[in-house]
């Protein structure tokens, strides 16, 4: 297995792409040994540019620390050391909003602002690190530092409301001796990493704002000259202003008619548009018939999103490249009309966030999920982002430095959304029920996905998925369901089809999949037809790596999931824990267990010692999965003795899967009674306890707070707030 991959695309790599300079990270990532970088304090670390390894050999590391797991958590025997949360009534007399002002605490507005300046003040430290380890920032870094960097340089009182580092940090309250000089007066540091940034992003990208890595800089790159220009010289901020102008001529009217026949990848539209739309801002053009014709096409754009969903809503990587386009669009966009759809989508998108989420993380069945974000938490900013709208999780442990748009914008997430987002362990378990069907010009169907890129006139796959997750205080289990002509499948491919995401235990996804190698041929590689599943409740069904010899269709537990353990007579059964949640794993034939890196180097490598992989011997594979909880499955031993009665066979081309005994009052269960048994002829049909399962007649959602009981239609509900989102017409509001 080669451990470079070729570069096909200038800056393909971080906010959104994988490789850089021809070295792909990841592979670099999996042949560094040793967390240097992760433990060095930052007051160690020299200047840059003082005696630095080669930044060819050392950039892996930065990958690399995102990704190394936790060590294993002990079995879970006593209560857990971090008990659920219960949810936060509002105060008597608390008056529940929308968004602006909340009541005290982690939602009060001072609250709130002083978590703005002290995520930008991570994020610069971040980047500091980040330019000693690569010598040099990756051009798709350059933007996100320079605008961090110009943010903090901003004298307190100037700037936007949002926009300055007095609103993000309690400065504009008047308390500018909280802050020092440095808040008073601009910081002087800060203000030289902005010029240098922004010289070295106009450098690299000079003539070049239209490919991908540029493109979305330019976005940084905008909001820094509108917002902060008192952080740069004036000769360099012309430089700037006339870089930031730079925009694509509008797409023709035929395409605000179909508006998704865009060529494209979906994120790179959505950056393409905020970019174009903004440019005109820059360029004091903002009335020009390019701009109208661009806000034009912007609101059909939004408007189909709304009423389709987002084709790329299951990669954690390209939906926030999508976010920043929309917290630019809210903000800066010249049209009225066009800053309220984007709020809107905004809103849907991080209500839905927020009720499939685990420690702030998705959940779910995922899409265009390369090995990055596939494996690590740190390469996308989804905690980053759940620490800054709830409060939640240890920022010693997020990464900041390359998203702080929202820190910066205008937008608030809804209070019922960042209410959720903290208390979703407080809830029941609950199901979310997806349909979402997108025709892309012609192919709705799944099909052959087009390579990621630009691909001229390459027809991209449609879109016709039905997704389930059952969320539970201790777990989020996601499936794509393959019955009836469904599937997650999506241009650029990187599905997967299964996930179980535990809470409480750092970031420990567990994959049922057939991905065991990492060459280029694998990239934007379609699994929707090789991996197959079907779940309902706490149980699923796989059949992994079909119709490929080479394949191993498997189950990968990150690290800390304790080291699966056969179970019963047959050992056919694996059973192995995490924080408060278990799982059982069967298939037909036994197992072979094995660290993750030892069995599949050419994937995992190294860094991924702690994590174990589960291969069945017959293959293609065939899995049965039930996930539990301590607290409604008793204790480990418990666990164990019911999950021995597990069975799955194949029978004449179905799998049949009865899972052990459920615990007494889940999911209606009597006190033995067996959990409900799935027969599954894989892509074509299955039964839940005798009952067909027919997800094609779902609602574009179903779900407790956030659903669509039909297209364009939405209702968010959560702690006494309530709000109907009405359909928009096809060009929007």
């Amino acid at each position: 297995m080669a451990d470079t991959v070729e570069a096909t695309r200038p800056g393909d790599g971080l906010r959104g792409g994988r490789c850089r300079g021809g070295t792909c990270r990841a592979a670099l990532a999996r042949r560094l040994a040793g967390a240097a970088w992760r433990r060095a304090a930052l007051s160690r670390l020299r200047p840059p540019g003082a005696g630095l390894a080669p930044a060819a050999a050392i950039a892996g590391l930065v990958l690399l620390a995102a990704m190394l797991p936790a060590a294993p958590a002990p079995p879970p025997t006593a209560p857990s050391a971090t008990p659920v949360p219960p949810a936060t009534p509002l105060p008597p007399g608390a008056s529940p909003a929308w968004r602006g002002a909340r009541a005290g605490g982690p939602f009060a507005a001072a609250e709130r602002q002083q978590r703005r300046r002290q995520y930008l003040e991570l994020a610069l430290r971040q980047m500091h690190r980040l330019e000693q380890i690569e010598h040099r920032l990756d051009t798709q870094r350059l933007g996100a530092g320079a605008l961090t960097a110009a943010s903090l340089a901003a004298p307190a009182d100037r700037g936007t409301p949002a926009g300055s580092p007095g609103a993000a940090g309690g400065a504009a309250t008047g308390d500018a001796a909280a802050h020092g000089d440095a808040a008073a007066h601009g910081d002087a540091a800060a203000r030289g990493d902005a010029v240098r940034w922004v010289e070295q992003l106009l450098a690299d990208c000079a003539g070049h704002w239209d490919r991908v890595a540029c493109a979305r800089e330019e976005l940084s790159l905008q909001r820094l000259v509108l917002r902060f220009p008192q952080a740069l010289p004036a000769a360099l901020l012309a430089r700037a202003r006339a870089a930031a102008a730079d925009a694509a001529p509008p797409p023709p009217a035929a395409e605000a008619a179909a508006p998704w026949s865009f060529r494209d990848t979906e994120n790179q539209r959505a950056v393409l548009m905020a970019r174009s739309l903004v440019a005109a801002v820059v360029g004091g053009s903002a009335d020009s018939a390019t701009a109208r014709a661009w806000a034009d096409y912007a609101a059909a754009f939004l408007a189909a999103h709304d009423r389709d969903g987002w084709y790329e809503a299951e990669s954690p990587g390209y939906l926030a490249i999508s976010i920043i386009a929309l917290l630019h669009l809210a903000d800066l966009a010249p049209a009225p009309q066009v800053r309220d759809l984007a709020r809107r989508e905004l809103d849907l998108l991080m209500a839905g966030w927020a009720q499939q989420q685990v420690a702030g993380y998705p959940a779910g069945p995922r899409s265009r999920t390369y090995v990055q974000w596939a494996l690590g938490d740190r390469t996308t900013p989804w905690r980053a982002w759940a620490w800054l709208a709830a409060a939640t999780g240890d920022a010693a442990h997020l990464a900041f430095a390359d998203w702080p748009e929202l820190a910066l914008s205008d937008y608030e997430v809804p209070f019922p959304a960042a209410l959720l987002l903290r208390d979703r362990r407080s809830q029941p378990p609950y199901e979310i029920r997806a349909r979402r069907r997108i025709d892309r010009g012609g192919s709705a169907g799944h099909g052959e996905a087009s390579r990621d890129g630009n691909d001229g006139d390459r027809r991209r796959a449609g879109l016709d998925a039905a997704l389930y997750s059952y969320a539970t205080p201790d777990y989020v289990l996601g499936v794509a369901q393959a019955v009836a002509g469904l599937r997650l499948s999506v241009s650029g491919g990187e599905e997967i089809v299964a996930t179980l995401y535990p809470e409480g235990a750092g970031f420990a996804p567990l994959y049922l999949w057939s991905r065991s190698r990492y060459t280029p041929e694998d990239r934007w590689k379609s699994w929707a037809e090789q991996d197959l599943a079907v779940g309902a409740g706490a149980s699923a069904v796989a059949w992994l790596g079909a119709g490929d010899p080479a394949a191993a269709g498997h189950a990968y537990l990150a690290s800390p999931w304790s080291r699966p353990e056969p179970v019963g007579d047959q050992r056919e059964t694996l059973v192995s824990w995490c924080g408060d949640a278990y799982v059982a794993l069967t298939t037909a034939g036994g197992w072979e267990v094995a660290p993750a890196a030892q069995k599949f180097p050419g994937y995992y490598g190294p860094a991924f010692g702690g994590s174990w992989v589960a291969v069945p011997l017959r293959q293609p594979a065939a899995i049965g999965l039930r996930a539990g909880r301590r607290a409604e499955d008793g204790d480990l031993a418990e666990w164990r003795r019911r999950s021995a009665q597990a069975t799955l066979r194949r029978v004449e081309g179905r799998l049949e899967f009865t899972p052990g005994p459920a615990a007494p009052g889940v999911a209606g269960a009597a006190a033995g009674a067996p959990a409900p048994a799935i027969v599954y002829v894989p892509g074509e049909r299955a039964t839940i306890g005798g009952t067909p399962l027919r997800p094609g007649g779902d609602p574009p959602l179903a779900a407790p707070f956030l659903s669509s009981p039909e297209r364009g239609v939405w209702e968010l509900s959560f702690s006494g707030m309530s709000r109907r989102f009405a359909p928009l017409p096809p060009r929007g509001l």
